[in-house]
């Protein structure tokens, strides 16, 4: 007998305890909850916590996950992803574009169709005016692509990457490097450890790796590739420079 009285004595103040402390419980739960936010085809969907987010036009997705997140996705098929806190994803304008910001970056796309931009680890990474262009910036980066169509820029561990004006273009910028494409089609710029590559030209390479510069500037069909803390410079239509 003694030990059913000491159980229900137990079992009382649990209850007794619970339904004291059950709007401190209540309120954990609620400050646990995920800041989130959903948005598809222009509905307002959910959205929880400081998480933002807004779609509009058919077929547009706009997904926001972490503090301070905001996604936006107008104009048809576009698709916005933001995660990790103070991320941004927008997709404006356009149709069939894909933007994803991950862990305090932007990402954006205007002015086109068929683009993705993605921005991770403290970047940015920008896709406008242009169609079918693939801009990728990672860990505290810079990539812009505008006024052309058809290029690939990507930019890696503290570096920049530019590319306006031109079509069908590759850029590359890593490891605290610059990658500029000013004008031109079908150029390959390439810029790694500490260097920067330039280019004003068509059907053109320019590398620079290593603390080096490379340029070909208002030339067509020209090679400049600086390897180790050099500068190479293409200055004539079909030459090709290297150093050291």
């Amino acid at each position: 007998m003694a030990n059913r009285v000491l159980r229900r004595c137990v079992v009382t103040s649990a209850v007794a305890a619970a339904g004291l402390l059950g709007p401190a419980f209540a309120g954990a739960q609620a400050s646990a909850a995920p800041n989130i936010c959903v948005s598809v085809n222009g509905g307002s969907g959910t959205q929880h916590g400081t998480a933002e987010c807004s779609s509009t036009g058919r077929g547009s997705v706009a997904i926001a996950r972490g503090d301070n997140t905001s996604a936006t996705a107008n104009g048809e098929r576009n698709r916005a992803f933001a995660t990790g806190s103070n991320s941004t994803a927008t997709a404006y304008d356009g149709s069939r574009n894909t933007v994803i910001a991950t862990n305090g970056s932007t990402a954006y796309t205007g002015g086109g169709n068929d683009n993705t931009a993605i921005a991770k680890n403290g970047s940015i990474a920008t896709a406008q005016i242009g169609n079918n262009n693939t801009a990728k910036a990672n860990n505290y980066s810079t990539v812009l692509v505008q006024e052309g169509h058809n290029n690939t820029v990507t930019a890696n561990n503290g570096s920049q990457a530019y590319s306006q004006q031109g079509d069908d273009n590759t850029l590359s910028a890593s490891n605290s490097s610059v990658a500029v494409l000013d004008d031109g089609d079908r150029n390959t710029v390439t810029a790694d450890h500490g260097s920067w590559a330039y280019a004003i030209a068509d059907d053109s390479t320019v590398i620079a790796d290593n603390n080096s510069y490379a340029d070909v500037s208002f030339q067509t069909n020209s090679t400049a590739i600086a390897l180790d803390n050099c500068t190479a410079s293409a200055t004539a239509s079909n030459q090709t420079v290297t150093c050291p």
